[in-house]
């Protein structure tokens, strides 16, 4: 009975293959899809159970080994732009920077021999910690059963259950996200200071970690210093986060960093054309957006779109990607 489950699962993963053939494309038509995470866990997270695991990663990348042409981000859009990318094109990339991708994706990429874009907000490898962590893990540690923030101009929380924590989590990262960094930090700690939630792990790599990366085989992107909603700052410090990080960036790996991923990333609500510009005024050649679809030589090169990915199950997960191929990117500034 095994044997011929494993059979059928052979099978199935096979036609699914030939369906994602047909559907990426080939030659000048070839489609490339991106797919965009933050953290691989240890074990899945009660609070957020889209985030994938470890099974569930390792479970991706068998897929993505035997099923699919993986590529480093800047490879892959060289070759779409040259209209030579191959069929069945996958990048995978990450955002942020936490310590996790060094602790646990790292080793599973290597496992598989599949290389991967990282993209660091530089000014968290130092602080250890992002500002959105320390509401999360506030909450996430509560002993209180209410959480009163009349003071910041939001409501009064019920925190009792895992399910108001996350209803509560939603409106609060929301609420705060806009914010400038200096603003959006205060709110997270008087949170903090509320709940008497004091740091104690560190969730982000350090400069070291990025390097490993790089001598690793991976590739790094950047991602601003602060992480900042572009729209929601000034020009000129629009530029400063993105000039700064790539710097710092550059300075850690000894290297030219040419791709970019918007903080957030919706366009329009996150960042608009005024960002493009000062993105080609220093030098990046590409950037990724967080407008859901696959990316192909049609697609404006600052604005390449990406594929969310938080399947857990084998199966769907190689679903979900064939079906990625039919989703052709709708928004854009």
């Amino acid at each position: 009975m095994q044997i011929n489950t494993t059979m059928s699962n052979h099978l199935f993963h096979i036609f699914l293959k030939s369906i994602a053939t047909i559907l990426s494309g080939r030659n000048k038509r070839s489609k490339l899809l991106i797919l965009s995470y933050h953290r691989v866990l240890e074990q899945n997270d009660e609070l957020f159970p889209d985030i994938v695991d470890v099974n569930a990663f390792d479970n991706h990348l068998n897929i993505l080994k035997k099923y699919f042409n993986v590529l480093k981000l800047s490879e892959a859009i060289e070759l779409m732009s040259s209209g030579s990318l191959p069929q069945r094109s996958v990048s995978i990339t990450f955002d942020d920077g936490y310590m996790d991708n060094i602790d646990i994706a790292l080793p599973l990429l290597m496992k598989w021999r599949l290389p991967a874009t990282f993209f660091i907000s530089t000014g968290f490898l130092e602080t250890k910690v992002m500002w959105n962590d320390i509401v999360i893990e506030s909450i996430r540690n509560a002993r209180e059963k209410i959480l009163d923030l009349t003071d910041l101009h939001m409501p009064v929380f019920n925190i009792e259950t895992v399910t108001y924590k996350q209803k509560a989590l939603h409106f609060i990262l929301q609420k705060i996200k806009y914010k400038n960094p200096s603003e959006r930090l205060r709110a997270a700690k008087k949170i903090a200071l509320k709940l008497n939630y004091v740091e104690r792990k560190q969730l982000m790599m350090n400069a070291s970690g990025v390097k490993l990366l790089v001598d690793s085989g991976m590739e790094v992107g950047a991602h601003t210093v602060n992480h900042p909603i572009l729209n929601s700052i000034g020009n000129n410090d629009s530029r400063a986060e993105i000039e700064s990080g790539k710097c710092m960036l550059e300075s850690i790996i000894n290297k030219k960093v040419t791709i970019f991923a918007y903080p957030n990333g919706k366009p329009n609500s996150d960042y608009n054309r005024d960002h493009i510009n000062i993105l080609k005024e220093c030098n990046f050649r590409a950037a990724v957006s967080t407008a859901w679809g696959y990316a192909d030589v049609s697609n404006d090169l600052y604005q390449l779109p990406r594929i969310g990915e938080t399947e857990h199950n084998k199966v769907k997960f190689h679903i979900r990607l064939a079906k990625s191929y039919l989703d052709k990117q709708k928004d854009n500034v």
